[in-house]
């Protein structure tokens, strides 16, 4: 029971690990209040809570302190260099996946245009083949039932 509790509290609190500080607390506080009964549990678990919240506060405005710091020595660049590193390293994953997908979509585009291509002429290379074929049969059959309506000689030197 107290894994569903435990797997609740990390897929509802967010990413960042310290935002899992304000739920903990408060399951902390909860359980050390109950110890003094439900008026003890809610109270501890208010307590806890908030001894979570500021603790996440204050490991969440490091970043802020920062950049506070660099902007009151008035270094700009670096801010905006710190800002450019940390969204890049966001989205590096991700463009690589997207990169990734592209080139698989593209492998099956090159593949269904090359049967696109081919297909037909295969089709067409076997419809011709048999086409000729019946032609043939049809003529030897054609020249073999008729003669023609007037005499014909042998050439000469036969």
């Amino acid at each position: 029971m107290k894994w569903i509790f435990i797997t609740l509290i990390v897929l509802l609190s967010g990413c960042k690990a310290s935002s899992l500080y304000a739920p903990a607390g408060a399951t902390g506080g909860a359980v050390v209040g109950s110890l003094g009964g439900p008026a003890m549990a809610g109270g501890g678990a208010i307590l806890g809570y908030g001894l979570g919240k500021g603790a996440q506060l204050i490991d969440e405005n490091k970043d802020l302190q920062e950049t506070v710091q660099l902007l009151s020595t008035g270094d700009v660049e670096t801010i905006a260099k710190n800002a450019l590193e940390k969204g890049m390293q966001s989205q590096e994953g991700k463009f690589q996946e997207f990169v990734g997908k592209v080139e698989k979509w593209m492998i099956v585009a090159a593949v269904a245009l090359v049967l696109y291509l081919f297909i037909p002429i295969l089709v067409a290379r076997k419809t011709a083949t048999s086409c000729s074929k019946e032609n043939r049969e049809h003529f030897e059959k054609l020249n073999s039932e008729t003669r023609p309506p007037f005499p014909v000689k042998p050439p000469k030197g036969k």
